[in-house]
């Protein structure tokens, strides 16, 4: 069975609060996406309906979340739409859930500053990697100027026109 991909932008409508313990560590809260339209007869943006949806995340994800987003933040979020059954008091229930594959702030809303995980976080298991040296080469070189004569695109790209 294949997956439902979803990508919601909204704010955040909870504290994001720990879930699962040890390898299945994750983080949850809840998303609101609001319907906004421009009312005709008067011309005001006006709040329409409301979509509240649990966000879950796992492992590095989970880690970064529960460092950077906040109740209230204006965020997007994408990953994977689940649902989850349960039984309370001998009624079946279910819930839908968005399994996330990444979630960042949305910008047209305010300003962020990323900030990379060290060597040791970002690469499992290089617990022991001495500190960086860019003598060695392991950072990409940072990008030269371009050319100031004109790119041709290939057959391949299938552009139709000469990039300058």
């Amino acid at each position: 069975m294949g997956s439902t991909t979803a990508i919601v932008t909204g704010n955040v409508g909870t504290e994001v609060s720990d879930v699962g313990s040890g390898d299945r560590a994750g983080v949850k809260f809840r998303l609101a996406a609001t319907e906004r339209y421009q009312d005709r007869r008067t011309g005001d943006w006006v709040d329409g309906r409301v979509l509240w949806v649990e966000v879950i995340c796992w492992s590095r994800l989970a880690d970064g979340v529960r460092s950077s987003v906040r109740k209230g933040d204006a965020v997007i979020v994408s990953g994977r739409l689940e649902t989850d059954q349960y039984t309370v008091d001998g009624q079946n229930r279910s819930k839908t859930q968005l399994n996330a594959t990444a979630v960042g702030h949305d910008l047209t809303w305010g300003t962020s500053q990323f900030r990379r995980n060290s060597r040791t976080q970002d690469r499992p298991g290089v617990a022991d990697a001495p500190p960086f040296d860019p003598g060695e080469g392991d950072e990409p070189e940072p990008p030269t100027e371009p050319e100031d004569e004109a790119i041709t695109p290939t057959e391949d790209a299938g552009y139709p026109y000469t990039l300058r």
